[in-house]
C-alpha cells in the first residue's frame, strides 16, 4: 500500500524486492524521473521499465529483430520462466510506440538507438504482486485505458556510476541522504548482485551484462546469442 501511495505521489521509493536494492517510481511521471536523477547524482541515462512481460509482443518492433527469436518474443509464458525476476530485456520499440514514448516519455527510451529496457519480477510472488498494483496506479493516474503501457519506472540504488547497493545499511544511509521513503526490505535476498541485461537485435542477441546469473546458461536461452565483446 506504501509503495502504490508513493508512486501515486509522484515520489520515488526505494526497495529490495529482488537481489539489489532499487529505486521505483511512476515510470511515466516526469517530476518522478527527475527526482530519481537528483537522487542519483545527475544524468543517470534511461529509466528501465517495470513491467508485465506480455507487453513484449505489442512493443517490439519486429523488423529489427533478427527472425529466429521471433517466437521467443511473442511468448509471454516463455518470457516469464525464463526472464522473469532474473533478466533485463532490452529491444527496439515499433515505430508507432516509439513516437509516442519519445514525445511524452523520452527518459524511457535510448533515442539514439530506440531502444526500450524492460524487467519484471514475475516469479517472485511478493515483488510481482508490488509491481502489479504499482502498475495499476499509472494506469489509473495516467488514464491509459487501452493503450498502456502502465510502466512503473526502476533503476539501480545508487549514486550515477557507482556499484550497485545490495545491503541494507548502505540502502538506508543512501535513503537518509537523499530523503527518498525506503519501503521494501528483503533480509532473504542472496545480494548476488546485478541482474544480466539481454539486448535484441537485428543480427543476434547481445549478453550486455552478465550480472548474477551463470552467464552460459544465459547464453543459451535464445538463438545465437553471444557476449558484448565477441
Amino acid at each position: 500500500e506504501e509503495c502504490c501511495q508513493a508512486t501515486a505521489a509522484g515520489s520515488p521509493w526505494g526497495a529490495c524486492l529482488g537481489e539489489v536494492y532499487a529505486l521505483c517510481c511512476d515510470g511515466l511521471s516526469e517530476e518522478a524521473d527527475a527526482a530519481v536523477r537528483r537522487a542519483k547524482g545527475g544524468n543517470r541515462g534511461t529509466l528501465s521499465a517495470l513491467l508485465d512481460l506480455n507487453w513484449v509482443r505489442a512493443l517490439v518492433d519486429f523488423t529489427r529483430v533478427y527472425q529466429p527469436a521471433h517466437k521467443f518474443l511473442r511468448d509471454p509464458d516463455w518470457l516469464r520462466a525464463n526472464f522473469g525476476n532474473t533478466t533485463f530485456l532490452r529491444f527496439p520499440l515499433n515505430q508507432k510506440v516509439f513516437a509516442r514514448v519519445l514525445l511524452s516519455y523520452p527518459w524511457l527510451v535510448d533515442r539514439d538507438e530506440n531502444l526500450f529496457q524492460q524487467f519484471s519480477f514475475s516469479g517472485r510472488a511478493g515483488a510481482y504482486e508490488i509491481e502489479t498494483a504499482c502498475a495499476r496506479v499509472v494506469y489509473d493516474q495516467h488514464r491509459l485505458q487501452s493503450y498502456g503501457p502502465p510502466v512503473v519506472g526502476i533503476t539501480s540504488m545508487n549514486a550515477h556510476g557507482a556499484e550497485s547497493i545490495c545491503d541494507p545499511g548502505e540502502a538506508v544511509e543512501f535513503c537518509r541522504a537523499t530523503g527518498i521513503q525506503l519501503l521494501v526490505h528483503n533480509e532473504q535476498s542472496q545480494r548476488m548482485g546485478s541482474y544480466p541485461i539481454v539486448s535484441v537485435g537485428s543480427e543476434s542477441s547481445i549478453l550486455e551484462r552478465e550480472g548474477n546469473r551463470l552467464a552460459e546458461y544465459v547464453l543459451s536461452l535464445l538463438p545465437g546469442m553471444r557476449r558484448k565483446e565477441e
